[in-house]
């Protein structure tokens, strides 16, 4: 994880999905001093379009540590309609972790998401939802 300065203990983050809005759809708190919130109907700037993120937060900020996504682009469908990607973002950049045409759907998006968080946060205790 990208470590923060001496004033500012938070990572630094590289690039953050370009996403201008989402709706709240569950917040909850995992490990202490950490809360998962998870968002759909999302609008976002470029050619990555996002159906779905999950994002952790330290606390009740607003500041991600993590955050996991469905999301598609023009490349994704010249492989076929309906292909989404399953990428996380951690504060050193983006990785594609898997592609399915299932992380264009709630429920395989949230069970896959809840996988990676408490994989990346083993402290955690997450929610069943």
């Amino acid at each position: 994880m990208a470590t923060g300065t001496e004033t500012n203990p938070l990572p630094t983050w590289q690039y953050l999905p370009p996403i201008e809005y989402g709706e709240t759809v569950q917040s909850f708190g995992g490990a202490p001093g950490l809360r998962v919130a998870f968002y759909t109907n999302l609008r976002s700037s470029g050619a990555v379009q996002f159906r779905y993120l999950a994002a952790v937060y330290v606390g009740d900020t607003m500041f991600p540590l993590f955050m996991v996504t469905s999301e598609t682009s023009p490349g994704l469908a010249l492989d076929g309609k309906g292909k989404w990607a399953l990428g996380v973002f951690r504060p050193e950049g983006h990785a594609t972790k898997d592609i399915s045409p299932d992380y264009g759907n709630w429920h395989p998006f949230v069970a896959a998401a809840m996988e990676l968080i408490a994989a990346e946060f083993p402290d955690s205790n997450p929610v069943e939802l």
